[in-house]
């Protein structure tokens, strides 16, 4: 397990040597284990894959959702999320994929399914604006019906 520091605080040494823990700070679970209770509570776990991977919180997903509703172009979606969140443990190229897993579910973007959608992405999606997003299997297979009319149209004519 690894820990996130989400207030400032210092830490002791064992000579009395104050050290400054700053926000941002990534503490091993050794580290964490050695704080007292008051400094545990200004740290909060963070969720990593075993390949290292830090994964999305639904707070961090409705934030994504909100900015797509404001404007779904995804790189703009990117760009204020960082802006937004200085302190993100996701990279730019990462929240720029779960921008474009929205509009994945976008029923405005029919014709656009190229990405795989995560189950949370999904769920809170469709929480926050479930006439916009459709489910993405069902916008994956309404691609294929939009293509299949568009080819038969262009047979007949």
């Amino acid at each position: 397990m690894k820990y996130l520091v989400t207030t400032p605080f210092f830490n002791y040494n064992k000579n009395g040597i104050p050290k400054a823990i700053t926000v941002g700070t990534i503490l091993t679970q050794k580290e964490y284990n050695s704080l007292k209770e008051p400094k545990k509570a200004k740290c909060e776990m963070l969720q990593v894959t075993p390949a290292g991977r830090v994964r999305y919180t639904k707070e961090e997903i409705a934030g994504i959702v909100n900015l797509y509703q404001q404007n779904d172009n995804v790189y703009q979606v990117r760009d204020q999320y960082v802006a937004q969140n200085p302190d993100t443990l996701h990279t730019p190229e990462s929240i720029r994929a779960t921008a474009g897993q929205l509009r994945t579910m976008d029923r405005n973007h029919p014709m656009d399914t190229q990405w795989d959608v995560k189950r949370l992405v999904a769920e809170v999606a469709q929480e926050i604006n479930s006439d916009r997003f459709g489910d993405p299997q069902e916008m994956k297979a309404l691609a294929i019906q939009l293509r299949a009319e568009a080819i038969i149209a262009e047979l007949v004519a």
